[in-house]
């Protein structure tokens, strides 16, 4: 039998500190968001497309919501093995497409 107290308290930790890593992303990364921003102009953007594995793909499930809620664009997940084990193109014209992972390890 595991113990699964330890991981849910840990699993707990870390959603009650969410709001504090995010904080620090945004002030880390402020220089890029411009940047990006700058060079993605949202003017003709007609959906936002998300592709995330595990942990990850719940960031984009939030994602969905803000985007939907600021943009008013529909928000899409992709499945990240549509590319790196099938090797299928898609067609993402007007479309932004954000990639998020956490460990940075997914091909």
């Amino acid at each position: 039998m595991t113990n699964t107290t330890g991981l849910k308290t840990l699993m707990e930790q870390e959603a009650r500190e969410a709001h504090i890593v995010v904080q620090k992303q945004l002030s880390t990364n402020e220089s890029l968001v411009e940047q990006i921003t700058k060079a993605a102009p949202l003017a003709n953007v007609t959906m936002v497309l998300t592709c995330a594995r595990g942990s990850s793909d719940h960031a984009a499930a939030y994602t969905k919501y803000l985007f939907e809620i600021m943009l008013g664009v529909p928000v899409l997940s992709l499945g990240p093995s549509i590319g790196s084990i099938y090797k299928r193109p898609m067609n993402l014209k007007n479309s932004l497409f954000l990639v998020i992972s956490q460990s940075g390890k997914s091909p």
